[in-house]
Order: C-alpha cells, then sequence, then structure tokens
C-alpha cells in the first residue's frame, strides 16, 4: 500500500495576501475617517469605502487565519483524496486524474468524477461554486491548484495520485 501523500498550503504566501489585505482595509479605514470629518459628507461615498474596507478586513482574516493554521492543502491516501481544496472523494468516484493548464499558464492537478451531480449535492454552496469556476473549462471536477501548493509540483502529485489510484481494489478505469 503506498504512504498517504500530503501537501501543505504555502504559509508565506498566505500570510503576504492578508498582510496586503489588511494594508488595504487599513486604508480604507483612513479614508472613511477622513471622509466623516468633512463639512458635508457624501453618505454614499462613506458608505462604499466603509463596505469596502470591510470586504478587505474580512479578507485580511481569512487569509490570516489560514497562514495561522496551517491546514492541509490536498491528503491522499488509500482511500481517497480530501483537503482543503477539495471536498472527500474516494478512490471509486474518481475516473480521470490529469495536470490541468490554466489560460494564464498556471497549472492545476485535475480530479474527474464518475457521478459529478452526487458530489456536488454533498457540497456546501460555497465550494459548488469554487468547483465550478476553477474546473468549468477543464473538464475536471476537482482542481487543486499549484501555486498554493508548498514543496511540490503537480507532475508528482499526478503520478502518486495515478499510483494510489491504481492501488485501490475496487477501480477498474484507466487514468491518464
Amino acid at each position: 500500500m503506498p504512504a498517504p501523500v500530503i501537501a501543505r498550503i504555502r504559509r508565506g504566501k498566505a500570510a503576504l495576501r492578508g498582510v496586503l489585505c489588511g494594508a488595504i482595509a487599513l486604508a480604507g479605514l483612513a479614508l472613511c475617517l477622513l471622509l466623516a470629518h468633512v463639512d458635508t459628507p457624501d453618505f454614499w461615498l462613506i458608505f462604499i469605502s466603509l463596505s469596502a474596507t470591510s470586504m478587505f478586513a474580512g479578507f485580511a482574516l481569512f487569509f490570516g487565519g489560514i497562514a495561522l493554521r496551517n491546514p492541509v492543502a490536498l491528503r491522499m491516501d488509500a482511500q481517497g483524496i480530501s483537503g482543503f481544496y477539495c471536498d472527500p472523494a474516494t478512490w471509486d468516484e474518481i475516473t480521470d486524474i490529469g495536470l490541468v493548464i490554466g489560460h494564464k499558464h498556471h497549472r492545476f492537478l485535475g480530479f474527474t468524477l464518475h457521478d459529478p451531480i452526487g458530489f456536488r449535492d454533498r457540497q456546501s454552496a460555497w465550494r459548488r461554486f469554487a468547483s465550478w469556476a476553477s474546473g468549468r473549462n477543464s473538464g475536471h471536477h476537482i482542481i487543486v491548484p499549484e501555486l498554493l501548493l508548498h514543496d511540490t509540483s503537480v507532475n508528482d502529485l499526478v503520478a502518486k495520485a495515478q499510483d494510489l489510484h491504481a492501488a485501490h481494489p475496487h477501480t477498474h478505469n484507466h487514468v491518464t
């Protein structure tokens, strides 16, 4: 039985995104305070500025939490796959594993499923949207981006996933 494969998220990239979003949120807050002290403040300008500030503060907290928690981006073992970027799927559900190259030449690990509708029904609304948004052009139902993985390449992950898929006793499908 092949050993489990665990790929972590790039902690530094998440921290950098958190710091950048936090800086934008602080600049937006400063703009809100400045606009509030004007003689005749424009309500809509303050409202839009405060909304953008809140959104960027939320992103800062989200990315900061990812950097602190350092979750597993992808875990592949004898049962199947799971992780931060993909809901759990067993090897029985997976029909194809492949390298996906996006329109900006970014590389992804892609998994195609026997029953994507059944899989989708198990996902939260946000995960459904993320899966649809990232995999709609590639034909794969689960997409894991190489850019956010720490110290691993998609080529290695494709080979390891194919080995684990082939070692599963109930899979008889051809994997490309």
